[in-house]
């Protein structure tokens, strides 16, 4: 089972509280219940993409793709599906594709951004 979580289960969002917070349940939510059924040969993986080109960023009025903040930041939904399905066939409970994605998710485990978050979402 793999559960789509997001980056943003690891920050504090004060502008997105609700999409954060329900983000952070599902990512521990589904390491739990991995570590419950593993032994039973059963993968519970979250997936915690950052930015990624799909329908969710599609504006409902115009149907266009609708990027915000920089092209760099954003990846496309086939290697974010190629990651997870190589994570899941390891058996890893969590996964976090992209290489910027990893250094975004070791900031927010450690808590430095949290004082930064207000002035950068200004």
């Amino acid at each position: 089972m793999i559960n789509v979580a997001s980056l943003a289960a690891f920050f504090s969002l004060p502008t997105n509280a609700t999409y954060s917070a329900t983000k952070a349940y599902l990512m521990r939510f589904s390491r739990a219940v991995h570590g419950e059924v593993r032994r039973k040969g059963v993968t519970v993986q979250a997936l915690c993409p950052g930015f990624t080109e799909s329908e969710m960023h599609v504006n409902p009025a115009t149907g266009r793709f609708q990027r915000r903040g920089p092209a760099f930041l954003w990846a496309g939904a086939t290697p974010v599906v190629e990651a997870s399905l190589r994570a899941f066939d390891r058996r890893q409970s969590l996964c976090v594709p992209g290489r910027l994605n990893k250094v975004f998710y070791w900031i927010g485990k450690l808590g430095i951004a949290e004082p930064l978050l207000p002035v950068v979402l200004r």
